[in-house]
């Protein structure tokens, strides 16, 4: 039974981190032009590193959110109002806009991921690792809750979820 609830984590890990690297296309001069090659592959790479370095969190952390959150749909708006490519809720938004002086736009790419980020990084600060994980997915409230009366996470989720993070 745990081999079979262990194979999707172990997919999303392996896939994830350590699957294998596709090889650079050869260009006309036979240099690789990283710069195109990277945005080629991953239209959002320019706005994680620049929340991955503003906030001071690894890239990693922030693809990994996406992956799980939205599997990387700009669009995506699910269950209670989440937006974006990092799920991010109303409220919350709007709490890290002041805060960090955000853009307007929870939908769009650049602003949800930088507002993504700067969850993670002040989750992070506050629960350490691997808890930010999980009060990024059951919300803080619900960890502060754990944490005080020794309550359970929604363990399935937040559990499953937390691993398909790392």
């Amino acid at each position: 039974m745990r081999a079979i609830m262990a194979l999707p984590i172990t997919l999303v890990l392996t896939f994830s981190f350590g699957g294998p690297v596709p090889a650079d296309p050869p260009s006309s001069d036979g240099l690789a032009d990283h710069a195109f090659i990277s945005v080629a592959y991953d239209p959002y790479a320019e706005f994680i590193a620049a929340a991955a370095k503003r906030f001071a969190i690894p890239e990693h952390w922030i693809r990994a959110v996406m992956r799980v959150e939205s599997r990387n749909d700009p669009s995506a708006i699910l269950s209670k109002g989440v937006m974006g490519l990092m799920q991010i809720m109303p409220a919350t938004w709007a709490e890290l806009c002041i805060r960090h002086q955000l853009g307007d736009d929870a939908i769009d790419p650049p602003d949800n991921i930088l507002a993504g980020a700067a969850h993670l990084a002040e989750l992070h600060d506050l629960y350490g690792s691997p808890g930010f994980l999980a009060a990024y997915n059951a919300g803080p409230g619900r960890s502060e809750k754990h944490l005080v009366t020794g309550n359970p996470l929604p363990v399935r989720r937040s559990t499953t979820w937390q691993n398909s993070c790392r």
